[in-house]
């Protein structure tokens, strides 16, 4: 039993020369080349890339779980343990070159099987390879790719245009998913794309801290968490000040 893959039909609506419909196949295209190379227990594993009829398809590791965002605010000792793979997960992708951009609750899958939990990334449709992934993060419309609630300062604009993108706007992207988790909220809430934009490039979160009525976070894990969530611009200020 195999997962497939499809290109929605609402991405590929419209003529076949219009940008978004190149721009979703291109995407398809470079996740299939992406997996193909990756072979990590919590990375999901592929196995080929197909067309069927006119439409293309990946198949992949079939997974069933949910999403790591379902044990937001659960106690630590046992969301740790699934944080903690996702890292291994995001450790093995940078070794590899390799920037996923697209990090969000969503991606991170939790396997469970025989009482044992196993954590999967997944969706590498705008993932790239360091040496050539620039600033970049709109599609041909004009709309951010990633979701924004969990979009790093780099992919916002900090960089500036043309600037190299590299693991480290992950590891910003990976601490919003910690502090999730942990908290059961997200640092940064919003009403539009906008604020979270502004809040990302501009705002401090607050020291991540548990739900009430649950174990309180050892501080070595508070303060991980907020170095993850540090801005590249204020390391700078920081430095001139110092």
């Amino acid at each position: 039993t195999v997962a497939l893959k499809v290109i929605r039909e609402v991405e590929v609506a419209g003529d076949e020369s219009a940008p978004h419909v190149a721009e979703a196949r291109v995407r398809f295209t470079r996740e299939a080349e992406i997996l193909q190379g990756l072979l990590h227990a919590n990375i999901v594993t592929f196995y080929e890339i197909g067309e069927e009829d006119g439409t293309p398809f990946l198949a992949m590791e079939y997974l069933e779980g949910k999403p790591i965002g379902a044990y937001a605010g659960r106690p630590f000792p046992e969301t740790l343990p699934l944080l903690i793979q996702a890292a291994n997960g995001m450790e093995y992708l940078a070794s590899r070159g390799i920037v996923h951009r697209d990090l969000s609750p969503d991606n991170v899958f939790v396997v469970e099987s025989g009482g044992e939990k196993t954590v999967k990334l997944l969706d590498f449709g705008i993932a790239k390879l360091f040496e050539s992934a620039g600033s970049e993060s709109l599609t041909a419309t004009g709309l951010f790719l990633g979701k924004v609630a969990y979009g790093s300062p780099e992919q916002l604009g900090s960089l500036g245009q043309g600037a190299p993108l590299d693991w480290r706007s992950d590891v910003y992207s990976l601490g919003i998913i910690l502090y999730q988790v942990l908290a059961g909220r997200r640092p940064f809430e919003g009403r539009a794309p906008v604020e979270y934009i502004a809040a990302h490039l501009n705002l401090l979160p607050p020291p991540v801290a548990a739900p009430p009525g649950s174990p309180v976070l050892p501080m070595a894990l508070v303060r991980l968490v907020g170095q993850m969530l540090e801005k590249i611009f204020l390391q700078v200020v920081g430095a001139l000040i110092v």
